[in-house]
């Protein structure tokens, strides 16, 4: 009823086209103006201006759809390793000796998972930064080694 109200006056504005300003002389020669006209009210739904929704209400009338569910499902990252047989390979090969553990591991991930691994080993806190897809921190006793894949030489351009 609402939209067939506001189509009703639509038609109405649109049928009654009259210039809603004040009487003017006529382009005429004469000496009085011209015959004033008396519009009929204007329905009340159509004294508000209709303005068109917002971009951020609209995206907010969708993000229902792609909002979580209410059970969502825990999803737990490990962001000092992503390749648990990378891991596997610094707990097996890792040794007291820094120098040695860091040589095993290298040889033991490039043999087994192929490409070229790089391997940081020290005793306490290092600082490291990298660029890599592939890589794993691994603390064993006092040792941790970090080792990361290579970028080949695609990726690096």
């Amino acid at each position: 009823t609402r939209s067939l109200l506001f189509l009703s006056g639509l038609i109405y504005l649109v049928q009654s086209s009259v210039p809603f300003a004040p009487p003017m002389p006529c382009d005429c020669q004469c000496k009085r103006q011209c015959p004033s006209q008396t519009c009929p009210p204007v329905p009340p739904c159509l004294t508000s201006p209709i303005r068109p929704l917002k971009r951020s209400r609209l995206l907010a009338q969708r993000r229902w759809k792609r909002a979580l569910p209410s059970d969502p499902m825990v999803l737990f990252i490990d962001t000092n390793c992503n390749s648990e047989q990378l891991r596997q390979i610094i707990i097996e090969k890792a040794d007291k000796v820094t120098s040695i553990s860091k040589r095993q591991i290298q040889t033991a991930a490039e043999e087994q998972l192929g490409g070229r691994y790089n391997v940081i080993c020290a005793r306490g806190d290092f600082s490291y930064i990298t660029n890599t897809e592939v890589f794993c921190q691994q603390t064993v006793g006092d040792v941790t080694c970090y080792a990361f894949k290579q970028l080949n030489e695609v990726m690096r351009k």
